[in-house]
């Protein structure tokens, strides 16, 4: 007898949820953040208040969630992301909240 998995969501993998544009842009948003380190609950207001684009947002948080804890993402050289203990203060995202951490010397 086989499970019957006709309850569970499939996703639509030829369907390109990101444009070129979009991560042309979210690329230009990690180029801007600032060097040092700030939370990603913080940075999501300062993005928000600027006007950015929740699919923009959610298109740099899946980013993130990539280079945490993966060390060899090329992302990972130059930006630290690393788990705060504390709850992800946002209205679309949740789960813990992240310490982003941009290196000085550092460029994308």
């Amino acid at each position: 007898m086989t499970p019957d998995h006709t309850d569970l969501e499939t996703i639509d993998t030829d369907h390109n949820y990101f444009t070129a544009d979009d991560h042309a842009a979210v690329a230009d948003l990690l180029t801007s953040l600032p060097p040092g380190e700030q939370t990603l609950s913080s940075w999501l207001v300062e993005l928000r208040t600027d006007g950015v684009e929740s699919r923009l947002l959610r298109l740099l948080g899946l980013r993130l969630l990539i280079v945490f804890g993966n060390p060899g993402e090329p992302l990972a050289r130059w930006l630290d992301v690393a788990a705060s203990g504390r709850p992800l203060i946002d209205p679309d995202f949740l789960g813990d909240d992240l310490i982003l951490c941009k290196r000085q010397d550092a460029r994308p």
